[in-house]
């Protein structure tokens, strides 16, 4: 019988998983996942944007669950990886990506068995290998990531996310709490509804990086400028939108809070949730200045998983760990080994 979290993911043909740090539990999760969906006689595709699968955490020492796949299953992975898997494999594609590991291949398990996954790191490369996954008569395609890889959550490359937390990430309960919290609504931030900034960014053929967005009127800002300074140069046009073409940091965050500078109303475009790097204070300070943050292109969050077991000793009750975070969240939290 499929779980809850197994008719989460049927509603997406990509799905990306992401830890919010190592031991996040995001390895059970995969595993949990893909034994659903062979259990219904599904083809999966599989692959990473970094390493995963090896027996060992590379950063912590401790053992980690290896990855199990079935025959059948649509594997990429790098090459010097072959070695460390158990199967019997078909070599499918040699895709000409290239990473640290060798030339990313696509091969067919034979038999059941573990892997270990190094895909792409580049998200343009990851659009590519799903492209090629179509090919082989695939009808799920797993991702797995970091949350320091938001872009691999974008609707652009996956239809859904799921985020994996645990008491490895912080030193407690609260603190865990309340980095999950913060990570879960920079990822649910909502598409700007301003359709004309939508085609005025498209058409953008210049290499500002910055423009205020007054009514009907765009004006881009000289590279010079910061977006401070541009909102006193024309204050007069009553500017509703800031577009910011990169990331916006906790830095650039800092000057725009202590500029002075009215923020009430106004709302800062970004392209996804990865070009948000601000820490989850100077978040709220935006908020309480009346600023709020949209992006072009959103993220399908579809539930957020928890471990409430720590390599480093620090272990949380369960139950207290998923019903605190449960209550405030508007997806559901689900602990996969109760499942």
């Amino acid at each position: 019988m499929a779980s809850f979290l197994s008719e989460l993911v049927s509603k997406c043909r990509s799905v990306s998983i992401i830890g919010m740090c190592k031991n996040a539990g995001k390895t059970t999760v995969l595993n949990h996942i893909i034994q659903n969906f062979v259990d219904d006689g599904q083809v999966l595709a599989l692959t990473s944007i970094g390493r995963d699968g090896e027996a060992i955490d590379t950063v912590t020492g401790t053992a980690k669950p290896g990855i199990y796949v079935y025959a059948g299953t649509i594997i990429a992975t790098a090459a010097e990886l072959l070695e460390e898997c158990d199967i019997t494999r078909e070599i499918l594609l040699t895709t000409g990506i290239s990473t640290p590991l060798g030339e990313v291949v696509v091969l067919r398990a034979i038999s059941d068995g573990y892997v270990q996954l190094a895909g792409p790191s580049m998200v343009s490369q990851l659009g590519q290998l799903t492209q090629m996954f179509s090919r082989y008569g695939t009808n799920r395609i797993l991702i797995d990531g970091a949350v320091s890889r938001k872009t691999l959550c974008s609707r652009s490359l996956t239809e859904g996310t799921i985020l994996c937390t645990g008491a490895s990430c912080g030193s407690g309960m609260e603190a865990v709490i309340d980095k999950t919290l913060h990570v879960c609504e920079i990822l649910s931030l909502p598409v700007t509804e301003n359709t004309s900034l939508r085609q005025f960014i498209k058409t953008k053929k210049n290499n500002t990086a910055k423009a205020l967005f007054c009514g009907g009127r765009n004006i881009d800002l000289p590279q010079e400028m910061s977006i401070e300074e541009g909102l006193r140069t024309y204050s007069q046009n009553n500017t509703t939108e800031i577009f910011i073409d990169g990331a916006l940091s906790d830095h650039l965050l800092q000057q725009l809070l202590l500029s002075g500078a009215g923020l009430s109303g106004i709302k800062l475009i970004v392209h996804d949730a990865s070009k948000i790097l601000v820490s989850s204070a100077n978040y709220r300070k935006l908020r309480l200045k009346g600023c709020g943050i949209r992006v072009l292109d959103d993220v399908n969050l579809l539930a957020v998983t928890i471990n409430p077991f720590s390599v480093y000793g620090n272990d949380f009750e369960k139950n207290r760990f998923r019903e605190c975070l449960a209550d405030q969240l508007d997806v559901p939290v689900l602990n996969v080994e109760d499942m």
